[in-house]
């Protein structure tokens, strides 16, 4: 990589670019913007619907599209255009979903629909805990009215209750779906060929930009995926260890700008 023009940096959001809270520290804004004016390409990777995305970008213009949903959209923020997207098949959504929610009635569910709003048939105290901490607007509607074309299903449960969920999920196992453990208590069902490597493939085809042009900065687990897809990689001190292992640089804490730090390291090192 010679050129700061050929250069693409995936971001993570929570915990990395956005401080705790979801807030966009101004250090960490005004170095998104010189290193987008200089040429060079920015991307954020989260777990939030678009919708949920652009209010906490608050105004950050990113030149690159996002993948969001988990890895289920790559999504315009300049447009609003979702540029890809995958859906789950209703049939067999529908069926899971009701199966778990009536054998685990303690237990909570999010359903990410197309048009990226996040929809509660079933809430509990871990759907109400992560929807505070990443400040997700939800509907709380009954299952039979929420809209066709999920993209996601996210099922929440104390560990002891997601260690059942997952073995009851086994039976509906099948190739047109994919399983993905976010953490003991958060287990998520995605359509087959969706994920987050396989967004970054059609990103860098789209920018025209190699992968080994593509640098990852981290902050949680959520990233570890496109770390070891992505041609280097930086964490932040904040992020689990698990994270800093996989990454060539460290910089500094989710509350001390290392977003910021990272991204003008390397304007400096390129121009």
């Amino acid at each position: 990589m010679k050129k700061l023009q050929e250069m693409l940096v995936i971001c993570g959001l929570d915990g990395a670019l956005l401080e705790k809270g979801g807030v966009l520290p101004g250090c960490n804004r005004a170095a998104a913007e010189l290193f987008m004016q200089m040429g060079a390409k920015l991307s954020v990777c989260t777990d939030r619907s678009p919708e949920t995305l652009c209010r906490t970008l608050e105004g950050l213009r990113l030149n690159c599209p996002a993948i969001a949903c988990g890895g289920a959209v790559l999504y315009d923020t300049q447009t609003g255009q979702h540029l890809e997207k995958s859906f789950l098949g209703q049939e067999t959504a529908d069926a899971l979903t009701a199966s778990v929610l009536e054998r685990f009635p303690e237990a909570g569910a999010e359903i990410f629909v197309e048009e990226g709003r996040v929809y509660i048939p079933q809430a509990c105290r871990y759907t109400q805990k992560h929807l505070r901490n990443e400040q997700i607007g939800c509907i709380i509607a009954p299952f039979e009215e929420i809209p066709p074309n999920w993209s996601k299903i996210r099922f929440l449960a104390d560990p002891v209750m997601m260690r059942k969920i997952q073995m009851h999920l086994e039976s509906f196992r099948n190739e047109d779906l994919q399983f993905q453990t976010l953490s003991a208590a958060a287990y998520e069902v995605l359509p087959a060929g969706a994920g987050k490597t396989q967004l970054l493939e059609k990103l860098c085809a789209r920018e025209k930009i190699s992968r080994e042009n593509v640098v990852v900065l981290a902050g949680s687990v959520q990233e570890l995926e496109l770390m070891q897809a992505a041609g280097h990689t930086a964490a932040l001190n904040s992020a689990p260890r698990k994270v800093k292992l996989e990454a060539e640089k460290i910089v500094s804490g989710c509350g001390e700008g290392g977003a910021g730090e990272c991204l003008y390291s390397l304007v400096k090192r390129y121009t």
